[in-house]
């Protein structure tokens, strides 16, 4: 892999890759030309790919010619537009590989007024094994070193158990700091009552790869709070950053630990009101901060290089016989109330935390939570799934 950011891959440094005579290796793979459209010329771009991603991860450099598997020369690409190479690459790998691959991505190098340099940059997959199925013919790839062979036996399984195994450690990393929060231990000391907490978990978090410089992430703490914190300040912990909502009491009622690791969870509280002898939640007040909640959640590794997959998980605590508040029409003929003390709902998994619609994650997430409540959907989206707030519902 070129050891750079892939945004920061200009033609000074695809250069010095011929001039160095740069070697190819497990992670790295020097490319003359584009794949080309025959059904031969897929399946080979299919299994290169799924290849690198069931291994170690790494770049495809396509427009560089090899000799002996070392970099010797620059060949531009200029038989196709790069915008469309990079549709017509992504479609296809959209289209045959399974699972599907997340975080792949392409970057155009511009050689002068020559061509350009096309990079792929694969990231080593936590969720595969990834097989591609091409005209009948379906394999389970590897890259071993410089070749490319079928998956063993041996490596299918260990494969299939690692996915299954990271799978599980995200919902134990989200089940400590919850049960930590109901039992009031875990260092936070948190006001307790009727709160929610979401959790970010991305799988190179969870798989150990990847790592956030905890000391950076303090001097850009500004952009990790949310705006019902109000006036807050921040500090370092045993895991993390914390980012805290300051109210001259002791107890904390908003926050955001963002985890060395990557990972991010966030607490908001208080979210019930009592009305003569009924406690309510605030349809409005919850959806509002679930919103941004979970928008924030999950742009928050980005911002510190981590890319990628990630479970994303939602814990609504302290709410058994609260009703949900969504309006006094609706609460005249039946009552919106939770059956139990906890609504953890299932872990939803987000395909690429770099790039992704908040509303296609939040709405499911909503009308799932809304329906604990005997409600069929949440009520701030209006017809065509836009989020709208203000509905008149509360």
């Amino acid at each position: 892999m070129i050891l750079e950011h892939i945004d920061k891959i200009g033609a000074v440094l695809v250069q010095e890759l011929t001039s160095n005579k740069t070697p190819e290796s497990k992670s790295l793979e020097f490319k003359r030309a584009l794949p080309g459209t025959s059904d031969g010329d897929k399946r080979e771009f299919l299994k290169d790919v799924c290849a690198m991603a069931n291994s170690v991860g790494g770049d495809i450099v396509y427009g560089v010619d090899e000799h002996d598997g070392s970099a010797v020369a620059l060949a531009p690409i200029t038989g196709e537009a790069g915008d469309a190479a990079k549709r017509r690459l992504g479609q296809l790998l959209d289209a045959c590989v399974e699972p599907r691959l997340r975080g792949c991505r392409f970057h155009i190098v511009e050689i002068g007024t020559d061509g350009y340099v096309l990079v792929l940059r694969i990231p080593k997959s936590q969720i595969g094994p990834h097989r591609y199925s091409h005209q009948s013919q379906i394999r389970f790839p590897i890259r071993n070193e410089t070749h490319v062979s079928d998956m063993s036996y041996e490596q299918l399984r260990a494969a299939f158990d690692r996915t299954a195994t990271l799978s599980e450690r995200a919902r134990d990393f989200r089940a400590k700091p919850v049960k930590a929060i109901e039992d009031g231990r875990g260092g936070k000391n948190v006001a307790g009552g009727t709160a929610v907490v979401v959790h970010v978990m991305p799988l190179a978090s969870m798989s150990g790869q990847e790592e956030v410089d905890i000391l950076s992430a303090k001097k850009r703490y500004l952009e990790l709070a949310l705006s019902t914190f109000g006036s807050f300040g921040s500090t370092l912990n045993l895991d993390g950053l914390f980012v805290y909502q300051t109210t001259g009491r002791e107890e904390l009622y908003n926050y955001l630990q963002l985890y060395r690791s990557g990972a991010v969870e966030i607490y908001g509280s208080p979210f019930a009101m009592e009305r003569g002898d009924q406690t309510f939640i605030p349809s409005q007040d919850l959806a509002t901060f679930l919103h941004e909640a979970i928008g924030k959640a999950l742009a928050t590794p980005a911002k510190f290089g981590i890319s990628g997959g990630a479970y994303l998980g939602i814990s609504l605590l302290e709410v058994e016989g609260h009703v949900l508040g969504v309006g006094q029409t609706f609460n005249m003929r039946y009552k919106a109330i939770a059956d139990r003390r906890h609504l953890i709902l299932p872990e939803r998994w987000v395909e690429n935390i770099d790039d992704f619609r908040v509303d296609d994650v939040v709405k499911p997430l909503l009308d799932m939570l809304w329906q604990c409540f005997g409600i069929e959907q949440c009520l701030y989206y209006d017809d065509t799934g836009n989020w709208s707030p203000n509905r008149g519902f509360r």
